[in-house]
């Protein structure tokens, strides 16, 4: 049943992505554009966890074009600057399984942008990829702490940091 469920579940996710990209070939807002990124990213999650490596990468490709376009647009946009990290620490769970080196990159970089555009954040959504990019880096304990801020916040997220640190 939750393998039906998934495929209903990326089937939306497509279509909605097929209709944001016709959107996105037009000028559009910014609004659209965040929207598409976090469908691709969505879709591209998705994909991973099916083990699909290959598409999760055209996925990400294409998210990481659109967040380009945001950030030539909007260079500050708070929204845009959390896709971009967002997008590292997929790309990154992504290439951890066919290459360590290029994901403990990922990571590193994931980690530099939450640095330079975070500081001290107490955003969940930061706070959760900051976790997960310190775990990817092995850096448990401290993604743990993390986790733990979140969890007293109320916080649901963290799915794949949870998963990481059950294995």
């Amino acid at each position: 049943h939750s393998g039906r469920a998934a495929d209903r579940g990326a089937g939306y996710i497509r279509s909605s992505i097929g209709l944001l990209r016709k959107l996105s070939a037009e000028e559009v807002d910014a609004s659209a554009r965040r929207d598409l990124v976090r469908s691709l990213l969505a879709l591209a999650s998705v994909e991973a966890d099916r083990g699909e490596a290959e598409s999760a990468g055209e996925r990400l490709t294409l998210a990481n074009s659109q967040i380009a376009m945001l950030l030539q647009s909007e260079p500050t946009s708070r929204d845009a600057l959390k896709l971009a990290i967002r997008a590292d620490v997929y790309a990154a769970a992504i290439a951890g399984k066919r290459d360590p080196d290029a994901a403990a990159q990922t990571y590193r970089k994931a980690l530099l942008g939450i640095d330079r555009d975070f500081p001290s954040s107490s955003d969940p959504e930061v706070l959760s990829l900051k976790a997960e990019a310190l775990a990817g880096s092995g850096r448990i304990d401290e993604a743990r702490g993390i986790e733990s801020r979140l969890a007293q916040m109320g916080f649901a997220g963290g799915a794949l940091l949870r998963t990481r640190l059950s294995q």
